[in-house]
């Protein structure tokens, strides 16, 4: 999905702490470490914040289900067209209680008025409610072994080669996370952003970053994610 409007000052990085019952000595290989997480879809915002969102949500019909509001701003701004108080709200998407991932949802307001142009909210298919799963935590874990080192980091230009996850991931535990993931984020162009989803498996070590593979729920086929350096 097009993320249509990007501010500098809205990089967000939510930092989760989690006590994961896997443990190991350092000479033990962590052959069946993986856990399965479930990430709460609460807000972030203060709550005088959220009460200003709810506020503006429902003086425009807009509804808050299935959001996860971690940005709020309002400031005097002055641009062709308007000047004057804007608000900018940013959340996480969910449906079914799961994460859309790699997606954010953003709102802008003019003078509390909704501005729909401004914003490229989701229009596809909404999933449906089943939320079951056949891929296994054992097969995630091998699924991620066998494809993390194709997570290659491209470094600044000065480094003319790409920087390759080592071996010491092998005998990390892992985590597992249940969402959903736009369905042209891995065809290759064949189809269009924002028509549909599809139910993935979100694999990474403990720190939940890097390196990260995507296993489609329905099919087992793996997607490792390569983050650009800058």
């Amino acid at each position: 999905m097009k993320k249509t409007l990007k501010f500098p000052y809205w990089l967000s990085f939510v930092l989760t702490f989690l006590t994961i019952s896997c443990s190991k000595h350092h000479d033990t290989p962590a052959v069946d470490c993986i856990t399965r997480i479930d990430v709460s879809h609460t807000s972030t915002v203060p709550t005088a914040q959220m009460d200003s969102i709810s506020t503006l949500f429902s003086l425009n019909s807009l509804s808050t289900a299935g959001l996860q509001f971690y940005f709020f701003m309002s400031g005097n701004f002055g641009a062709p067209g308007f000047s004057g108080i804007q608000e900018q709200v940013a959340a996480n998407v969910f449906y079914n209680d799961l994460p859309v991932f790699a997606y954010d949802q953003y709102f802008i307001f003019n003078a509390g008025i909704y501005q729909p142009t401004a914003t490229s909210p989701y229009t596809g298919q909404i999933p449906g409610p089943d939320t079951t799963t056949r891929q296994t935590l054992d097969y995630l874990r091998t699924a991620y072994l066998d494809h993390y080192q194709q997570d290659t980091l491209w470094p600044p230009t000065a480094i003319s080669h790409p920087v390759i996850p080592g071996t010491a991931y092998r005998d990390s535990c892992l985590l597992a996370e249940l969402g959903y993931i736009d369905a042209a984020t891995f065809s290759k162009g064949t189809v269009p952003y924002g028509l549909s989803l599809i139910k993935v498996w979100k694999v990474s070590p403990l720190s939940g970053g890097y390196p990260m593979v995507y296993v489609v729920d329905s099919t087992g086929v793996c997607f490792p994610v390569s983050p650009i350096l800058i």
